[in-house]
């Protein structure tokens, strides 16, 4: 079977050619000649990239294609030749599916930065799958898979992940959600979708989600993780962490804890 992305060197679509690639799959695509950085990788793995008019599709090809030619000619071309065809978002939800333990990563800012922090730590500790914003994705079988979900037009919702990090909560993307409130209403909807939520407590919208089943933490002595602000560590259920001077590195130890990496103790200087 040959995976065929249209807009390869997306950032998330290159992140997903290297879980296709890992998982012993045929990859192509095709996107603008114009230099992204996210090509390197990609072509150090062999992957042919073509420019838009250049492919001929087949019938047995898988086409997945980015947000941002949905309604392009090219996708049309492949939805005529070609017999399976997902966006983005469609395709990731199957992965999300078929892995037994998923931690989505959604906010307004930061989930790029964050996502490949968890990723990083948990590549280590349990050889976790990932896929990153920035073109970088992994494929170390379906115990773990970390992923950035990107709340844009909703696409978030597709996700049923096991357990979602709610960052923040900012307004954003006002070309699709027509206010604070439905921009706020979807990460709603999002965290109600997962099994367990993770929100950051010191934000103020996101203090206004009504979700199920939840934990917070913040800087405040009332959540479920607290920071201690004086000596840069905290104490969670048993974990004893001492961290560098981000606050957002305590955004991956409370995810740790939940899938039963205990006794781990870290330093950054």
């Amino acid at each position: 079977m040959k995976y065929f992305l249209i807009g390869i060197k997306g950032s998330g679509m290159a992140s997903l050619a290297h879980i296709l690639l890992d998982k012993g799959y045929e990859v192509e695509g095709c996107d603008t000649l114009d230099y992204v950085y996210t090509q390197d990788d990609l072509l150090k793995r062999n992957v042919k990239i073509y420019n838009f008019d250049e492919y001929e599709y087949k019938k047995d090809d898988v086409v997945i294609f980015g947000h941002t030619f949905k309604n392009s000619e090219e996708v049309d071309i492949a939805r005529f030749f070609s017999s399976v065809v997902y966006e983005y978002h469609e395709f990731l939800s199957l992965i999300i599916k078929e892995s037994k333990l998923s931690i989505g990563i959604s906010g307004s800012h930061g989930k790029t930065w964050t996502t490949g922090l968890i990723s990083f730590l948990l590549d280590k500790l349990t050889n976790a799958s990932y896929l990153i914003g920035d073109g970088e994705g992994k494929y170390n079988g379906k115990d773990i898979f970390i992923f950035e979900a990107c709340e844009y037009q909703d696409h978030f919702l597709m996700y049923e992940c096991d357990i979602a990090l709610v960052l923040n909560i900012d307004y954003d993307h006002v070309d699709y959600f027509k206010s604070e409130y439905d921009y706020i209403e979807s990460f709603n909807k999002f965290s109600n979708k997962s099994k367990l939520s993770i929100l950051n407590k010191d934000d103020l919208n996101i203090n206004k989600l009504e979700v199920n089943n939840y934990i917070y933490y913040s800087m405040d002595d009332i959540s479920d993780l607290v920071l201690n602000k004086e000596g840069y560590s905290f104490k969670y259920k048993g974990i004893n962490i001492v961290y560098g001077y981000d606050k957002d590195w305590y955004h991956m130890f409370c995810i740790i804890d939940n899938i039963k990496c205990k006794n781990f103790y870290f330093v950054t200087k």
